[in-house]
């Protein structure tokens, strides 16, 4: 997938999920070592995400790549809870805050991972028009 595509896909998702009135700005690394395609950071309060695209993500199958970009919209759009959560951790005792960041990150994670497929199933006919 070239980039000029992969911006495209990524207006389609952002699009169809109702990320519209958020500010995205994408990047592309290089790798970082270990096996990460892609990552996203949230500022602002949520208003504002980055997500970058590591050079692993383009030696990946057109299926994962696709899985990758949803998967990290996705991330965007649970994040009214992960700006919860971390604002929850200043209620955390200092001896039980290490579990509750571990605790809460694993939860995010599984929610967007359990949502990935299904989001990618229903946003194909969408994509497949600009892929």
């Amino acid at each position: 997938m070239t980039k000029t595509k992969l911006l495209k896909i990524c207006k389609v998702v952002r699009e169809h999920l109702g990320l519209g009135d958020l500010r995205f700005e994408y990047q592309f690394v290089p790798d970082d070592g270990d096996l990460t395609f892609a990552d996203s950071m949230i500022f602002y309060s949520g208003w504002s995400i980055r997500i970058q695209f590591y050079d692993l993500f383009f030696k990946r199958s057109l299926d994962q790549q696709l899985e990758t970009i949803v998967h990290e919209h996705l991330h965007a759009m649970y994040m009214p809870a992960d700006q919860a959560s971390i604002r929850g951790k200043s209620l955390v005792v200092k001896k039980y805050l290490e579990t509750y960041e571990e605790t809460t990150s694993i939860g995010r994670e599984i929610a967007v991972d359990h949502a990935t497929g299904p989001i990618l199933k229903l946003l194909m006919p969408h994509i497949r028009k600009v892929l």
